[in-house]
């Protein structure tokens, strides 16, 4: 038997700006300007769980995935582009990444505070 998999109301939207960000990471040229592009990355998946956490509208495990493991492609690619270490697999949670960005105030900031922890 099949579990069905909960949804948000806003499971399109999630689902599919999570796919559209992870193909333009794949795109990502670190001889342009890397930490502007990683921004550009981040911002938008950010911007959604926060809107949808100041909505009330809860993200299934599912979404929350889908959105950490976009910022994470970004993160990877922003640390390769600085000569950082990489690290394997989903490192920073989109719960994580919105509250240090709340704590800090500026998203390039909280981008390079993290790949610095």
């Amino acid at each position: 038997m099949c579990e069905e998999v909960s949804r948000s109301p806003r499971f399109q939207e999630v689902t599919g700006l999570a796919e559209a960000s992870r193909r333009k990471c794949r795109r990502f040229d670190p001889d342009d300007d890397p930490a502007a592009d990683a921004v550009a990355g981040v911002r938008p998946l950010v911007r959604v769980y926060v809107e949808c956490r100041r909505d009330g509208v809860e993200l299934s495990a599912v979404e929350r995935s889908l959105l950490a493991g976009a910022i994470n492609d970004w993160l990877r690619a922003y640390a390769a582009a600085r000569d950082l270490p990489p690290f394997d697999g989903t490192a920073f949670s989109v719960h994580e990444v919105a509250m240090e960005y709340a704590r800090v105030g500026d998203l390039r900031a909280t981008l390079d505070r993290l790949l610095e922890a």
